[in-house]
């Protein structure tokens, strides 16, 4: 087999990559009249998703990540001006953000359907999660497409070509910690949502374990995905007394620690560049795999 044949489509398939995963038509919302057939039967999005096995075997499909943006993890965004009716009709509308304010309201209205506005594919309402899936935490794992085996014609058994950026992820996942500069990228954006960053990630525990699982978000988010935690040997406070301090200097006394570390301080978050000193390290996510085999 002449090596043209198997780089060629790999190349292809690198720079396809971001448009399967970040790109989209219209907006974030699964369209309620999507079926595909699977295993005997149409599957909906709302089919699609609840079975964690069927959701990862079929979104990767490319007809599928179309139907059910959502359910397939292509993106993660509110839709913007959407406004939803409250439960006693003189309290008027509210947006998504709303939600954010307290767990009370997202456990209230995320999961019941409420009319709203603007309206898609018809529909007078929608399930709240659907329209405000960010503020209702109800982000779905990103899936990537199968890449086929290639067999040469030379001894090596079967070896199969990934596309995911190193460190590489194993089909049984991994818990060795790999090597990282001790840095979260600012500028890295879980499934391009620009409100969803690495502390974001680290707000919640469930939520960092689930994204972190993700080799690409380990790579841009070490720190709050737990791969490794050290402060910044040159990052320095502006003190109260206008005086210059490291983070070994807010880490000696737990009164500095409460008036520093939840902070913003000459342009960065006191914590995320101090969290040795701040204890905000976290336990290691371990890697999951993003495709099946």
């Amino acid at each position: 087999m002449k090596l043209s044949t198997i780089i060629l489509p790999l190349v292809a398939f690198f720079i396809a990559i971001p448009d399967l995963c970040y790109a989209q038509d219209g907006p974030c919302l699964n369209d309620p009249n999507f079926t595909f057939y699977y295993a005997g039967q149409n599957r909906s999005c709302q089919n699609i998703r609840v079975n964690a096995l069927r959701q990862s075997d079929m979104c990767i499909i490319p007809a599928v990540q179309q139907g059910c943006k959502q359910t397939c993890g292509l993106c993660c965004v509110d839709i913007p001006g959407y406004e939803f009716q409250l439960k006693r009709r003189n309290q008027g509308k509210v947006g998504c953000d709303w939600l954010r304010e307290n767990q009370d309201r997202k456990d209230s209205y995320c999961r019941i359907w409420r009319a709203g506005s603007p309206t898609f594919y018809g529909r007078t309402g929608m399930m709240v999660r659907d329209a405000c899936p960010f503020s209702c935490d109800f982000c779905q794992p990103q899936f990537l497409p199968k890449v086929p085996t290639i067999t040469p014609g030379n001894p090596t058994p079967n070896p199969t070509v990934s596309p995911t950026k190193p460190p590489t992820v194993s089909p049984t996942g991994s818990t060795q910690r790999p090597s990282y500069d001790c840095v979260n990228d600012e500028n890295y954006f879980v499934q391009g949502n620009p409100e969803a960053t690495c502390l974001w990630l680290g707000e919640d525990e469930d939520r960092r374990r689930q994204f972190c699982a993700a080799g690409e978000t380990q790579l841009a988010c070490p720190q709050i995905c737990g791969a490794c935690c050290a402060d910044s040997k040159d990052y320095k406070i502006e003190t109260y007394l206008n005086t210059r301090k490291g983070c070994r200097w807010i880490g000696a006394q737990s009164n500095r620690k409460r008036r520093y570390c939840k902070n913003q301080n000459r342009g960065r978050l006191v914590r995320a560049a101090c969290p040795v000193s701040c204890d905000f390290c976290f336990e290691y996510a371990s890697t999951s795999p993003i495709m099946a085999p």
